[in-house]
């Protein structure tokens, strides 16, 4: 069965999880598979059949989709692509496959994806930053965010920064934050070493591209 994704992609958002369509293997053991449409309108039609108080959640591009499969809770569910009931009560499909299949072998592959929560570091009416330089020779400023309290924790001592950890639970509080990056800060530098100008770090990400990164709502 060919897997085509095609974006942006769609999926049932209710009752505080993704909408999944539970059945048996041929075992008798029950499966999950999560519903996600290549069109926003057969998603809103579906929940309105079904009179699901729901909401239609979007994925517009790759990094997003990886973010949703990425943050699945285990025993993930297989994903099932336009499935269509017929009069028997049947689904056919345009695909299905399993979570770790479309991470390891379909969608492209990135070079850091994060996990929640995420690690701040508060100084007083900021957070702490490290100033860069493009290779333009324009300036930068980037938050520091960490992965790990302790990574935080030595952070807050090897730079000898007077400050607060505050936490983001989850993506919705981390994409309220990088909207709220005002000037002079340009985005983010995750786990950086050091305080000082050329700070290694795992990755340093632009607020533009952040933004494109996460998954809107």
């Amino acid at each position: 069965m060919e897997i085509n994704l095609a974006y942006p992609m769609h999926a049932i958002w209710r009752d505080g999880g993704y909408h999944c369509l539970e059945g048996e293997d041929e075992q008798g053991k029950p499966t999950m598979g999560l519903m996600i449409f290549t069109d926003a309108r057969k998603a809103e039609q579906y929940s309105q059949d079904r009179r699901y108080d729901g909401s239609v959640k979007s994925f517009h591009n790759a990094i997003q989709f990886r973010r949703f499969l990425f943050g699945l809770k285990e025993p993930k569910p297989e994903i099932v692509c336009d499935a269509v009931q017929d009069e028997r009560g049947n689904y056919e499909m345009a695909w299905c496959a399993e979570v770790g299949t479309l991470l390891d072998e379909v969608l492209p592959p990135v070079a850091f994806l994060w996990e929640y929560p995420l690690f701040v570091i508060r100084e007083g009416a900021g957070y702490s930053s490290i100033d860069g330089t493009k290779a333009t020779g324009e300036r930068v400023l980037l938050v520091a965010v960490f992965t790990d309290t302790d990574l935080a924790e030595s952070y807050t001592q090897k730079a000898e920064v007077d400050g607060t950890i505050e936490t983001m639970p989850d993506e919705p509080d981390f994409l309220a934050f990088v909207k709220n990056l005002l000037p002079p800060s340009n985005g983010v530098i995750f786990d950086p070493t050091t305080a000082l100008a050329g700070s290694v770090g795992k990755v340093c990400i632009d607020k533009a591209t952040l933004l494109s990164n996460m998954s809107p709502g």
